[in-house]
C-alpha cells in the first residue's frame, strides 16, 4: 500500500490549535497544525487563498523561532502570550487523556444572541438563617460535586464570618430557579458554603482581623459534639449571623436555559474558571449528577477508555452526556456542540426514571461491544503503526466516542461474539490510511455536524460489512 506522505503529515499530527490573529481590518482565526518535529505552522484562509502567516517551535513548554509575516496585524508579544494560552488548553486536553478537539465554525462562535426581554431575573434578600434552613430541606442545592473540591481553609472561612459579624454587606449570590421553586447556585455557592458549615457548628473562629475574642468560637451550643456554652457564639454575635440579610438575584424558571448559561459566564466569580462540564453540573438535578458520575465511573468504562480518560474537571461525565445526546437527539444536532449538550443535559434533569435506567444500561452495553472489537484500542484513531508492540498508544479521540458508542448500543453482543476479538481495529486503521475524508473529519472541525453525519455512515457501513463476513 502507498501512502501519500504530504496528506499523512497533513491530517496525522501531534496537534491542533486556534488563535485569533488581526489581518488586514479584520480577526480571524489561525489554525495551528503540528507536525513530528515539533513544529507548527498557522494558516488562515483569506478569499479562498491559503496563506501560512506563522511558524515557530514548540518544545517541553518552550516557544522557540517564531516567525510571523507582516501581514499579522498584532504585536509579536500578543500573539506569544495567545500561543501560550492555546499551549495551555492543549496541555490540560492530553493531561486528561484526550486527542485536542477541534470545534466547528459553528461551536467557535459560541452562545447565539436572544431577545434581551427572555431574561427574568429577580432580587430578593433571604436571612443567613432561611437559606440555612432551605439548604437542609433540600430547596437549595449546594452540590456535593463541588463541595468536594472546596479547598478553603478555617481562617479564610473565619474572615468571611468576620464580616457578618461586623455587619458588612457581602456581595450578592445568584441562584436558578427551576420549574419545582427549587435553588441551584449560580455564583456564591463557596460563599454559602462557609455559612452553611458555620451555622452547623463544622468549624470554629480563627484567625479573626478585629475580632479576636471570637476565636475559637463556634457557632452554637452543641453538646454531642462537645460544644460548651463557653465555646458558642452569644448575643449579639450569633443574631447577627443569623439574621444577615443575603442580596440574592434569582434567575426565574422561565428564563431559557441558554439564557442561564450566559448569565452563569458573564457572573462567575470563583477563583478557578469553571469548564463547561463543571457549569453544566450546576444546573443539573441531582439525580442527572449521580448517572452522569455513575457512568464516568464505571469499571467498563475505564476498561474500554485504557483507564485514560481523568474525571478531575468532568471530562468523562462530559463524555457520558455526549453519549446520551447523541443516542437520543442526534437529529437535533446542528453543529453546535455546547450549547446541544446543555440542551441534552435539560432533557435528562426531565426523564422518567424507568428511561435514565434504560440509557444507562445501552451506554454500559455500547462499551462492552467496542472494548470487544477494539481492545485496547477503542476510540483511537488508529493506523496499522499504531498495532505495533509498544508502539505509542494514541489519545482518545471524542469523536469516535460519539459516533462508535452510539452506534454499538444497539447491536446485539451475540453478533459482537461472533467475530476474532480486536480484529475490527486492523480493519479501522487501514480505512483511516485509504480514507482522506474520514481521516480529516476526525482531525478537523470534528464537532460539525456533516463531517459526524459522515462518520456515522462510514462507521456503520464498516460495521455491517465486517458483521456480514
Amino acid at each position: 500500500m502507498v501512502i501519500n506522505s504530504n496528506r499523512y503529515n497533513r491530517c496525522v499530527h501531534k496537534g491542533i490549535m486556534k488563535i485569533s490573529a488581526t489581518i488586514g481590518d479584520s480577526e480571524y482565526d489561525l489554525l495551528l497544525r503540528s507536525n513530528v518535529n515539533d513544529s507548527w505552522i498557522g494558516e488562515v484562509e483569506i478569499d479562498l487563498d491559503i496563506r501560512i502567516v506563522i511558524t515557530f517551535n514548540y518544545s517541553e513548554g518552550v516557544i522557540s523561532e517564531l516567525e510571523i509575516e507582516p501581514i499579522v496585524g498584532n504585536d509579536r508579544g500578543i500573539i506569544l502570550e495567545r500561543l501560550i494560552n492555546a499551549f495551555r488548553e492543549f496541555n490540560e486536553s492530553h493531561q486528561m487523556g484526550f486527542e485536542a478537539e477541534d470545534l466547528s465554525t459553528y461551536d467557535s462562535e459560541g452562545l447565539k444572541p436572544y431577545d434581551p426581554e427572555e431574561i427574568r431575573v429577580r432580587p430578593v434578600f433571604f436571612s443567613a438563617f432561611q437559606v440555612n434552613m432551605d439548604i437542609a430541606k433540600g430547596k437549595i442545592d449546594l452540590n456535593p460535586e463541588f463541595q468536594r473540591n472546596f479547598v478553603w481553609s478555617d481562617a479564610q472561612k473565619s474572615l468571611l464570618i468576620e464580616s457578618m459579624l461586623l455587619k458588612i454587606p457581602l456581595p450578592a449570590f445568584y441562584f436558578a430557579e427551576d420549574k419545582k421553586g427549587r435553588y441551584q447556585v449560580v455564583d456564591g455557592l463557596q460563599r454559602l458554603t462557609v455559612i452553611n458549615q458555620f451555622l452547623n457548628n463544622k468549624f470554629k473562629l480563627k484567625k479573626l482581623q478585629y475580632l479576636h475574642h471570637l476565636e475559637g468560637k463556634y457557632f452554637s451550643i452543641d453538646l454531642e459534639k462537645g460544644i460548651t456554652e463557653k465555646q458558642a457564639l452569644q448575643e449579639p454575635y450569633d443574631s447577627r449571623v443569623e439574621g444577615t440579610q443575603l442580596n440574592i438575584n434569582v434567575i426565574e424558571a422561565s428564563s431559557p436555559l441558554k439564557v442561564k448559561y450566559d448569565i452563569f459566564y458573564r457572573i462567575n466569580t470563583g477563583g478557578r474558571p469553571l469548564n463547561r462540564q463543571e457549569i453544566r453540573n450546576c444546573f443539573a438535578s441531582e439525580r442527572t449528577r449521580k448517572l452522569l458520575k455513575q457512568m464516568a465511573g464505571d469499571p467498563i468504562f475505564n476498561k474500554a477508555t485504557g483507564n485514560s480518560v481523568k474525571d478531575t474537571r468532568m471530562d468523562a461525565q462530559e463524555l457520558a452526556l455526549r453519549f446520551c445526546g447523541f443516542y437520543m437527539y442526534r437529529e437535533f444536532y446542528v453543529g453546535d456542540m455546547n450549547g446541544f449538550l446543555d440542551d441534552v443535559l435539560e432533557k435528562l434533569n426531565e426523564l422518567s426514571d424507568r428511561a435514565i435506567m434504560e440509557i444507562q444500561a445501552k451506554y454500559y452495553h455500547s462499551l462492552e461491544n467496542a472494548y470487544y472489537l477494539f481492545g485496547d484500542f477503542a476510540f483511537r484513531k488508529i493506523l496499522p503503526e499504531h498495532l505495533a508492540i509498544g508502539a505509542r498508544r494514541q489519545f482518545l479521540n471524542k469523536a469516535m466516542f460519539i459516533v462508535w458508542t452510539s452506534i454499538l448500543a444497539d447491536i446485539e453482543t451475540e453478533r459482537i461474539e461472533e467475530t476474532q476479538q480486536q480484529m475490527f481495529a486492523n480493519i479501522l486503521a487501514h480505512e483511516l490510511i485509504d480514507d482522506n475524508e474520514l481521516l480529516n473529519s476526525l482531525t478537523t472541525g470534528t464537532t460539525d455536524r456533516l463531517k459526524l453525519e459522515y462518520v456515522t455512515r462510514k462507521f456503520t457501513t464498516m460495521l455491517i460489512n465486517f458483521l456480514s463476513e
